[in-house]
Order: structure tokens, then C-alpha cells, then sequence
């Protein structure tokens, strides 16, 4: 689809919050034969009884999570121009959390969308701000948690100090795009001059913590520090955990969709490891190399609850406005036939 379609203009990632989502919830009771909750059951339900309700049918929940997404890629998307743009084409797939909650990444292409490298900066920032933002102003209270990062033990992976998602950003006062400096544009002393500001940025706003939320100003350092973007429309009407980014380029949007598509479970991964040694010096016949992989994907893949309701009830994995079609091409002598007994 890049490579037809070009570059695409929003990579959107959508997650479930299916314990909060009362329509979820009550679709649960009702399923089990029991009357909805009420609104003030829902608002002084704990945490662990919103749980229980939904891991006590995954069914109905992932059923829930697939129609809630159906209509936000129609209603929201495709209908509606004004949420991130006139979308011609998009491609989205699903994937699953270590405790199984759903979440779905999708490329969006835009019509007549300004690009990186074609249109000016200015162009590009104008456009970014028609349809993102960051701002907490007027927002639900109950969602800004969703927008709000916080550290957990997938930030810092592989032992590094740092948070891999970049939290906590520094301030800045409007949208820009950040180009490295070239060689001739900054000397080392300089660079070294503005290293040690950032230092003492960085660690001013370690300090502040969470409660940086009461600063309301750009100059007193932070109204909209550590949130995630967040669309002015789909936001409020998601009502959940959403990350919108502006795609730069084409070569990095393709291999982090690829890592996304390809990606293997970890104990999947070693396990089939130790069968391709196995096969290089054990020898044997190419048969029972291939019985051992079947039985290996079988019994060494990790799949939740959630996952396994969604490929029993066939629900659609990857969604996209363009069908694939394999013609093949190769002369018939040379063409892939499989035997049927």
C-alpha cells in the first residue's frame, strides 16, 4: 500500500479499556442473564469487581471491543472529515497485551495531506494542528488518565536508565518538527552549552513528578508535559488510551508495521531457535522436521483468553479499504499446486 499509495499520514493507535467502558459492562451482565448496572453502581465500582466482570466472559467483551471498533473506523474515520482528515485508504491490525487487552494500530492516508519533505514545515505543523492536540483544557477528568504516561516496568527494557518511549518530554510552545543540526551549523562548544541546559531541564521536570499538572503555564514549565497526543474528536469519543503520530518516513513507517506484523512471542521464538539447531545437526527427514514445528507452534504459543474468543469467533484480525488478490504468473508447469487427497 506504501508503495501504490505513498507515504501514509497517520499512524493511530487505539486501546481497549473495557474495564471502564460501561457498554461493555453492562453487555456482560446482560449476556449472563442479570439486570445492567446502574450509573451509580458503575461510578463506585472497585477496580477489582470491573475486573472480575470482565474476565468472567471475554467473549462477549472482545466482541464488544470489535464492534466499538468497527464503527469508530466508519463513523469516526471514513464519515468523518473533520476528525483527522478526508481518509481515502487505511490498513489496521490488531494485537494483544501480556494480559490480553486488545489494541489496534492503523495507517490512515489522507487526501491532498501536506508531506515531510514536499511542503514547507510550516505547512505540515498547520496541518498537525488542525486535527491534534495536546492541551488538558476542557478535557473529560475521567480520560486524562488515558492520555497520561506512566512508568512501568516496559519502559526501560534491556537495562537501560531511561524511559524507551521518551517520557518526560520537554516543553515546547507550539508544534515543530526537530531536524538534526548539521555539521556546520553548531559548533562543539555550543552544543555542549545547550547539552547542559537540557540537563538541568531534565531534571527539573523528574522533579515535579505527577503533580506537574497544576502548572498552567508554558513559561512556569509544564501544562501539557508527559501526555501522549491526543485527536480533539476521536478522544472524547473513544474514551480510551489513543496515540495519533504524523508519519515522516516511509522506510520507518514500513519496518515498525513489518516488526508489528512479524513479531513472534518470545518463548515461541526460542523454542523454534532450539528446533532449527536441532535440525542442523541432528539430521533427519524433512517430514519429521516439519511435524516438530506444527507441535512446537501448537503447544509454545501463549495466547490469552481475549485472542483465543477472536480467532473462535473469526473476527477480523487486520482491516483494510484494499482486498489482496494472488494472481499467479509463472507458467503453468512453474506454478504451486497443492494435492488433495
Amino acid at each position: 500500500m506504501i508503495r501504490q499509495f505513498g507515504m501514509p499520514t497517520w499512524f493511530i493507535t487505539l486501546t481497549s479499556r473495557d474495564f471502564h467502558w460501561p457498554e461493555t459492562l453492562n453487555a456482560i451482565r446482560v449476556a449472563q442473564g442479570q439486570p445492567k448496572f446502574t450509573d451509580a453502581e458503575l461510578e463506585g465500582m472497585a477496580f477489582a469487581e470491573r475486573s472480575n466482570t470482565v474476565r468472567s466472559d471475554p467473549v462477549t467483551a472482545t466482541r464488544m471491543y470489535h464492534r466499538r471498533l468497527e464503527a469508530a473506523l466508519k463513523y469516526l474515520f471514513l464519515d468523518c472529515p473533520e476528525t483527522i482528515g478526508p481518509v481515502t485508504d487505511f490498513y489496521t491490525m490488531q494485537e494483544m497485551n501480556g494480559r490480553g487487552t486488545e489494541h489496534t494500530h492503523g495507517l490512515f492516508w489522507v487526501k491532498d495531506a501536506p508531506q515531510y519533505g514536499v511542503a514547507s514545515n510550516e505547512e505540515v505543523c498547520a496541518f498537525v494542528d488542525k486535527y491534534v492536540s495536546c492541551s488538558i483544557h476542557g478535557i473529560d477528568p475521567s480520560l486524562l488518565g488515558c492520555q497520561t504516561h506512566v512508568h512501568s516496568s516496559t519502559c526501560k527494557t534491556r537495562g537501560a536508565n531511561v524511559c524507551r518511549f521518551k517520557f518526560t518530554r520537554p516543553p515546547i510552545s507550539r508544534t515543530t518538527i526537530l531536524e538534526p543540526f548539521r555539521d556546520d551549523e553548531i559548533s562543539d562548544d555550543d552544543f555542549k552549552r545547550l547539552r547542559k541546559k537540557w540537563a538541568d531541564v531534565h531534571q527539573y521536570l523528574q522533579s515535579l513528578g505527577k503533580n506537574h499538572r497544576d502548572t498552567r503555564s508554558f513559561d512556569e514549565f509544564l501544562q501539557d508535559l508527559d501526555l501522549d497526543e491526543d485527536d480533539r474528536l476521536v478522544h472524547p469519543l473513544w474514551r480510551g488510551n489513543m496515540d495519533i503520530q504524523l508519519c515522516l518516513d516511509p522506510c520507518a513507517v514500513a519496518m515498525y508495521i513489518t516488526s508489528y506484523v512479524t513479531k513472534c512471542d518470545r518463548g515461541l521464538r526460542t523454542a523454534l531457535a532450539g528446533i532449527r539447531q536441532a535440525a542442523r545437526h541432528d539430521g533427519g527427514s524433512l517430514r519429521e522436521h516439519i511435524r516438530k514445528l506444527g507441535n512446537t507452534l501448537i503447544h509454545h504459543q501463549a495466547i490469552s483468553a481475549t485472542e483465543a474468543a477472536m480467532l473462535v469467533l473469526g473476527l477480523k484480525h487486520r482491516r483494510t479499504t484494499r482486498r489482496l488478490v494472488f494472481v499467479p504468473t509463472s507458467k503453468p508447469a512453474e506454478r504451486v499446486r497443492l494435492l488433495k487427497k
